[in-house]
């Protein structure tokens, strides 16, 4: 008891409720505070030990200690240490105060301010790569150390954390023909990371795929072709697809083991081979190649005579889609030229295309200036040269003869165009070829005016064909009216129909439209337009067509936007139908001026479907 007063007394003068400041505990308190106050780090860095040494106060009965840390109570203990859990890098204010018997606390604190220092594990070391392939490697080091033992490991690959370990060697994952730059570091429970190890760099190499096996056809048509094969073996990477290529050029990548193969010529040999690509790129070798050899196309059955205009592809496009209806087509590949010789260039896309489904190709010479034709027909020199060169044509391309379209010729000229076109079709004859000629239409034979130029009866004779340019009743300097009104035509299909052989006669229409200005004549001359022209005509100015009754042709009129009126007449597959029957009936042949754009109505005439009673 003596000891317990003892204490009081010695501390008397000196005590001071919890909480007190600092500052009001500083006087006074030299000899009665703890002293020496330390913290030790543990063996983690979490943990470690505030100690201290006890004051200069009379010994006796044992002190007890509590400690504080950052305001809030510890514990308290009769030793002069205490365990304390930390957070490296974190800031402490530790107290030590005295507690006096009955719990009071003295006001002269022992004061220490700490900051843990953080500790890094050390670097591993030694990192090394082993049974390195294509796609994976592994990895093995000496692992970094901590205070307790070894620490985990994180493998970086090129800078970038992959993963963390517990052990000391690691399987990564690569991908083929690439280079990588991986290292290591220890990490302890805190996180703290050590230093990178040294660095291991390994670079991959890269094998392709197998070639695709077994390819095969399983399916052939006139325009496409299927193939199949077995899957390639994978190499470095994984197959991604494969690559189909025709004649050496590929022409896409599938991921499956077949394809088809379209757009392809008919009654043609193609080579085509596969080869296998993986997720890099990578090409496999191709295959063996295996010949494709596409069927014939079905044969056209229809009679039409078309001429197709060679300088636009939608005339080629027409042909492809109604090519059935069709018997022989006039390509305007070439025209006169100035000295008599004959200019232009064929086209091998639409002759072998149309040959190939067995539609004659009988190619336009056209010839529209009077003095051009006169030297042609009646100079002895240019009159020889031209036959040879249109024998030659003929010969080297293979058509299947000619049209000569010699329009605008003079009527005294009558005779020899008669006599250039019986040398043309002996030529012709004797390749196995025929002889077309295109003429103006008449209602009677006529010694003056365009038909003038024509022996209807003496061409009838010579040339397999006589295109009869059934319009132009009205023209684009005429007044507005019907290309070619009905009682007009008919007429024309009845003079035709008495000519010796009228089978070989073709009736010809027009498949455009007019449109004239201001009443036309030679100071308005009309604008010719396509079916589609039409009608975009029509939803533009808001017209409304009507039928004329006699010429049975459909016509509107509108006025432009600077006041001036017009007259649009044109032919559709109403008006077309009079001019189909008005062939049909007196056995003579259909032909139309000329392929795309027009009314696509007019290919579903039931004549035209089919060759039945059309002479060949």
């Amino acid at each position: 008891m003596r000891h317990h007063l003892a204490i009081a007394a010695a501390l008397a003068g000196v005590l001071a409720l919890p909480g007190a400041a600092d500052a009001r505990t500083s006087a006074g308190c030299s000899g009665r505070r703890p002293t020496l106050v330390v913290f030790t780090p543990g063996a983690t860095q979490t943990a470690g030990h505030v100690s201290w040494k006890r004051p200069r106060l009379p010994r006796g009965a044992r002190l007890r200690y509590r400690l504080v840390r950052n305001g809030r109570v510890v514990g308290q203990t009769v030793h002069r240490r205490m365990a304390v859990r930390v957070s490296p890098g974190h800031r402490y204010r530790f107290r030590v105060q005295v507690v006096l018997p009955g719990g009071r606390v003295a006001r002269c604190p022992g004061l220490l301010s700490a900051t843990p220092r953080r500790v890094a594990p050390s670097a591993p070391r030694d990192l090394g790569a082993a049974d390195v392939s294509d796609i994976a490697a592994t990895l093995a080091w000496t692992p970094g150390r901590t205070r307790t033992g070894s620490a985990a490991t994180r493998i970086y690959r090129d800078g970038v954390a992959l993963r963390q370990v517990r052990t000391a060697s690691a399987a990564v994952t690569l991908a083929p023909g690439r280079s990588y730059v991986f290292t290591v570091r220890a990490v302890d429970s805190s996180g703290s990371v050590s230093a990178a190890s040294n660095p291991v760099t390994i670079t991959t190499g890269h094998h392709p795929p197998g070639a695709p096996q077994s390819l095969a056809l399983t399916g052939v048509g006139d325009s496409r072709a299927e193939v199949a094969w077995e899957p390639a073996a994978a190499g470095s990477g994984p197959v991604a697809g494969y690559r189909v290529y025709r004649d050496g050029t590929m022409l896409f990548q599938v991921p499956g083991t077949s394809a088809a193969i379209t757009g392809l010529a008919a009654a043609r040999s193609y080579a085509v081979t596969v080869a296998a690509v993986d997720s890099l790129g990578y090409l496999s070798d191709q295959t063996a190649p295996l010949s494709v050899t596409t069927t014939p196309p079905p044969p056209a059955q229809g009679r039409t005579h078309a001429f197709l205009l060679a300088s636009t592809g939608q005339s080629f496009a027409d042909l492809r889609e109604h090519y059935d209806r069709i018997g022989t087509v006039y390509p305007t590949y070439y025209d006169c030229a100035a000295d008599g010789s004959i200019s232009g260039d064929d086209d091998a896309l639409v002759t072998g295309w149309a040959q190939l489904r067995a539609i004659r190709v009988m190619p336009r010479i056209d010839c529209q200036s009077a003095t051009r034709l006169h030297r042609i027909l009646t100079d002895p020199a240019t009159r020889a040269a031209t036959l040879s060169w249109l024998g030659d044509l003929a010969a080297t391309h293979g058509y299947d003869g000619l049209n000569i379209d010699f329009e605008a010729g003079l009527a005294g000229d009558r005779d020899a165009l008669t006599s250039f076109a019986s040398d043309l079709a002996a030529i012709l004859h004797g390749q196995g070829k025929r002889l077309s000629v295109a003429v103006s239409a008449t209602t009677q034979a006529v010694t003056s005016g365009r038909a003038a130029f024509y022996d209807y009866a003496a061409l009838g004779s010579i040339a397999d064909n006589v295109f009869v340019m059934n319009w132009g009743k009205h023209w684009s300097t005429s007044i507005p009216g019907a290309l070619a009104d009905l009682p007009w035509a008919t007429a024309v299909a009845n003079f035709i129909a008495t000519m010796p052989n009228k089978s070989r006669y073709v009736l010809g229409a027009g498949l455009y439209g007019m449109d004239w200005a201001a009443g036309g004549g030679a100071a308005h001359p009309a604008t010719a337009l396509e079916h589609s022209d039409v009608q975009n005509l029509i939803a533009a100015v808001g017209a409304t067509p009507v039928v004329d009754p006699v010429a049975n042709a459909p016509h509107f009129s509108y006025t432009d936007a600077a006041g001036v009126g017009h007259d649009v007449w044109y032919t559709d597959a109403r008006s077309m139908d009079a001019l189909v029957h008005l062939a049909h009936d007196r056995g003579l042949g259909f032909g139309v001026w000329r392929l795309g754009h027009e009314d696509p109505a007019i290919w579903e005439h039931p004549l035209l479907t089919s060759p039945l009673g059309w002479p060949g």
